[in-house]
């Protein structure tokens, strides 16, 4: 399973998508699509970021039983900081640009 099948589970597991989302995290797509272009990982995107998608999105949301094997089963056994970089990164990759498939292992 790659970097982005996984991030892409975890986030069907909560339910986020950012497909319908206007906004598209306070950037333009033209703007992600250039931050894309410089480094496929988003890596030049500061983690700060990243972090404040976390609290304001992730951190809290209940899960049920079912959600949180199946988040087990991924390898994620709690809530951290590095799940809104993952997660967010690869909505943004996959969701605002539509790339698919590609590995995002950084």
């Amino acid at each position: 399973m790659t970097h982005q099948e996984k991030w892409s589970k975890v986030a069907d597991i909560y339910g986020y998508s950012l497909k319908n989302n206007n906004s598209f995290l306070g950037r333009t797509k033209e703007n992600w699509a250039r931050l894309y272009e410089e480094d496929k990982h988003l890596n030049n995107v500061p983690l700060a970021e990243w972090d404040n998608l976390f609290f304001f999105r992730i951190k809290g949301t209940p899960l049920n039983k079912n959600q949180r094997e199946e988040l087990e089963t991924l390898g994620i056994s709690g809530v951290g900081l590095y799940m809104g970089a993952c997660l967010f990164k690869n909505l943004v990759i996959r969701d605002i640009l539509g790339v698919e498939g590609e590995s995002q292992d950084a």
